[in-house]
Order: structure tokens, then C-alpha cells, then sequence
């Protein structure tokens, strides 16, 4: 006895999904690992696409992505460390934007530097005033002045809104200012890691500093810096009598690489005195290695002075700040 069997082709049935009766179609072939997309809105007819799920479940061929929500990622992407690198944007965003207290400018080209602009507290010490300084220099210069009152132990000073500055971003600063000073005066002018107000004391106790200062233990000019602690170190002694300055203008110029241990920095005084008809210019430069602000410490402009034993008006005059950072990423 013999039996015949006649082979059957039947479409194939959804049970209850998508609404329509199962029978999807395809193209004659496909590549490889590759996902398939619907073609038109049938709903029965698919297609072949080029994003591809290799064995490895690794994913490729995909030339744009939009998304809401966030995106949890485990290792690098393009080799960076979204971690460590989304901790600087961190420290970047914690300015109060709102109040446009920091802004960043990029040229074009993603390796130029970041222009950093700054607000300076409206409410700054001492009264706004002109200042006769000798028919000097500074007066040739477009600048606001500040000037103490005249009671011993008065104040007068410029300062940033925010911190801006840190040393793991680096940063290139230069300042042009003046000052009209009192023969016990204390002063400094450079990056100091506080907006706080300063008081009448010596300028050696200021930590996480760098700037030019007149300090108790001398009467010059002299550029001083200090960690978290401690007194600070002089660098410079320049030997310019701290009180016989309103004719100067001075330029302090201080660079640090990205992550560096060090600052390179630049002194200038430039005078002129229209009585004698002289022109001055002297530079001193030179690179300090440590006794340093951290790299994680953020620093602002300040310019400060107090006429501290002398019941006489004392001035700071400020022309100019720029300050660029390398680039955050």
C-alpha cells in the first residue's frame, strides 16, 4: 500500500496583533545584520535599511539621531570620558548665567581659544571720582577710578562679579591699571580666589593669590602669590616705591598653561610725566613654580587699595582686563 502526501502553502496568521491579517512582505533579499523599516504606510511591506546590529551587538550606520531624555553612557565616546569631561561643564555652568555675570565667546575654528567676558560688581568700593594724575600716562587712557575717603583705614577697589579663572582650564590674563596712593598704603592688583570685601590689613595674609601688591614688610611694588595658606612668597621685589605712582601706568601679565604647576608672567611700568618731558619703561618677567593657587581653584580679577594709617584720599584707577581660557573640551 502506498501514500501520497501533496504539500500545502498556507499564508501566515497574527494572532491579534496590528490589525492586519499577517501577510508581510519583503524584498528578495537582504544584507546581512542590517534592520528592517517599513516601506510606506501599509503597514505589510518592508524594507531593508542600512543601520546594522553586528554579533557583537554593536551598532553602525546611523547618520543622525533625535531623542528626548537622557543618555546613560559607559565608557568614552570618541575617545573622550563623558564623565570626567561633563564634570568641567559642571564647574563651567556654575556661574549665575542669569544675571550674564560670565560669558564665552569661541572664534571660529574649534581650536581657538574661549574669550572669557566678565561683570564687575556695580557696587564696588569707595566713590567714583576724576582723578588728576600729574598729567601722567593714565591720563591718556580711557579708565574708571575709585577713591577712598578721607578717614585712615578707608577702601576703595574694583572687583569681577564671579570667579572665573581656575588653572586646570589655563588661562592668559593681563591687567593695565594705576594707582594713586597713600605713603602707608596697602594694595594689590591681580587674580585673588574671593569676592568678598577686603579690610584694612596686611596684603601677606591674602591666600590663593597672584598679583602686584604694596605688603607691610616693604614699600615697593612687589608681585606676590600664595596657596590655601600661609603668607604669600614674593617673586619681585621691583623696587619702585610703592607710594610714587600716580603718573604709572602698570601692566601685569600672567599666562598658565591647562593643568600646568606654573605661571609665566610679565610686569611692565610705563610713565610719562608731562612737567620733565621723560618717558619710563621698565619690564621684568620670570616664571614662578610653586606656593600656587590649585589648579581647581577659581580665581577673579580684583584691584584693591587702602590708605591705612594716612587720613588722605587714596586712588585705584582701572583701564583694562583681558583674560582668554583654553578650550573646554
Amino acid at each position: 500500500m502506498s501514500i501520497a502526501l501533496q504539500e500545502q502553502t498556507q499564508p501566515l496568521s497574527s494572532g491579534g496583533g496590528g490589525g492586519g491579517s499577517g501577510d508581510v512582505t519583503g524584498p528578495a533579499s537582504s544584507t546581512d545584520n542590517t534592520l528592517p523599516r517599513f516601506d510606506g504606510t501599509g503597514g505589510k511591506t518592508l524594507q531593508g535599511s542600512g543601520v546594522v546590529v553586528d554579533d557583537s551587538n554593536s551598532v553602525s550606520g546611523v547618520t543622525g539621531l533625535n531623542m528626548t531624555g537622557n543618555i546613560t553612557v559607559s565608557g568614552t565616546v570618541d575617545g573622550r570620558d563623558v564623565s570626567v569631561d561633563g564634570a568641567k561643564l559642571d564647574d563651567m555652568l556654575a556661574f549665575s548665567w542669569a544675571n550674564d555675570d560670565v560669558f564665552i565667546a569661541r572664534p571660529s575654528g574649534n581650536n581657538d581659544p574661549i574669550g572669557l567676558g566678565v561683570k564687575y560688581n556695580t557696587a564696588a568700593t569707595g566713590s567714583a571720582t576724576v582723578q588728576d594724575d600729574g598729567g601722567g600716562l593714565l591720563s591718556q587712557r580711557s579708565r574708571c577710578t575709585r577713591m577712598t575717603d578721607s578717614s585712615a583705614g578707608s577702601l576703595a577697589e574694583f572687583h569681577t562679579t564671579n570667579l572665573f579663572l581656575w588653572g586646570q582650564r589655563g588661562f592668559k590674563y593681563v591687567k593695565d591699571f594705576g594707582w594713586n596712593p597713600s605713603a602707608s598704603c596697602r594694595m594689590f592688583a591681580g587674580l585673588y580666589s574671593s569676592i568678598s570685601a577686603l579690610t584694612n590689613a596686611d596684603i601677606a595674609n591674602l591666600t590663593n593669590c597672584i598679583g602686584l601688591a604694596r605688603i607691610d614688610s616693604s614699600t615697593n611694588v612687589c608681585l606676590i602669590h600664595n596657596d590655601a595658606s600661609g603668607t604669600v612668597t614674593v617673586a619681585l621685589d621691583t623696587g619702585i616705591a610703592a607710594n610714587s605712582n600716580a603718573n604709572h601706568l602698570w601692566r601685569l601679565s600672567l599666562d598658565r598653561a591647562a593643568g600646568a604647576s606654573t605661571v609665566t608672567y610679565k610686569v611692565e611700568r610705563m610713565s610719562y610725566t608731562g612737567v620733565t618731558n621723560t618717558s619710563v619703561y621698565q619690564t621684568w618677567s620670570g616664571t614662578i613654580s610653586s606656593d600656587l593657587p590649585s589648579l581647581t581653584t577659581s580665581l577673579g580679577d580684583r584691584l584693591f587699595i587702602t590708605n591705612n594709617l594716612n587720613a588722605v584720599f587714596s586712588t585705584v584707577m582701572f583701564c583694562r582686563m583681558n583674560a582668554r581660557s583654553t578650550p573646554l573640551l
